[in-house]
């Protein structure tokens, strides 16, 4: 009996068994490697769509902002100018600043917005001229200041915005005033109902109408011109 041949046999079986487990644990390795790529590529893909999601909500609460301003500045212009304030709107929120350059009457308006910790910011200039922006101020008030307004009698009437950079002051009685008061310090008098007070506004860039001349020949012609600091009391 020849047993060598029946060894060779059993050799080359072995040698084959050995190979066909070295291809299908390549085969698991690669099938393993190719679904652990394919997650991870899932996760990115997943994490690029959150991404886009809260970098679009974050710009769209953004321009929420500008425009709810644009819609104050439309009722009242001044009250929309100079300002600072945030509002939760879409899930997120919004931070807006506004500022006028006294230069060109320009202005800015700044919005942030936020969403699920994505944040982003647009901006908006608004053109403008100076001398339009005091007019529109001057024709919505009827007393405006860069430092305090003191009233010292219960006797005015004042009709229309009554506005101080400083603090509305009255010592003696509470004046009837048919229109908002609005300073950036303290108010001491009540507005007639219908209107609110506000304290603690922005100050506003008061109008200078330099040079004076021209317009105090139009006071001093049939009107009546004042210089200084001046105090009426039981005057016309």
């Amino acid at each position: 009996m020849q047993t060598p041949h029946i060894s060779g046999n059993r050799d080359n079986r072995s040698r084959q068994r050995g190979s066909a487990l070295l291809i299908v644990l390549g085969l698991v390795f690669l099938m393993g490697l190719a679904t652990a790529m394919m997650a991870a590529m899932s996760g990115q893909a997943a994490y690029r769509v959150k991404k886009t999601l809260r970098y679009s909500s974050s710009l769209a609460i953004a321009e929420a902002g500008v425009a709810d301003v644009i819609d104050i500045m439309n009722t009242n212009f001044s009250a929309g100018v100079g300002v600072t304030y945030s509002k939760d709107f879409g899930g997120g929120s919004y931070t807006v600043k506004t500022a006028r350059d006294a230069g060109s009457g320009n202005v800015l308006i700044s919005s942030t917005g936020t969403f699920r910790g994505e944040t982003r910011t647009t901006c908006l200039e608004l053109l403008g001229d100076k001398y339009t922006m005091w007019s529109t101020l001057s024709a919505e008030s009827a007393i405006i200041s860069g430092g305090d307004i003191v009233l010292e009698s219960s006797a005015p009437l004042v009709v229309g915005r009554v506005h101080a950079n400083g603090n509305i002051l009255n010592s003696s009685g509470n004046p009837d005033i048919d229109g908002d008061l609005t300073a950036n310090g303290i108010i001491q008098v009540t507005p007639k109902a219908g209107f609110q007070a506000v304290p603690g506004h922005a100050q506003l860039s008061v109008p200078s109408y330099l040079p004076l001349d021209p317009w105090r020949d139009l006071a001093e012609n049939g009107g009546l011109y004042y210089e200084g600091n001046q105090t009426w009391g039981n005057e016309t």
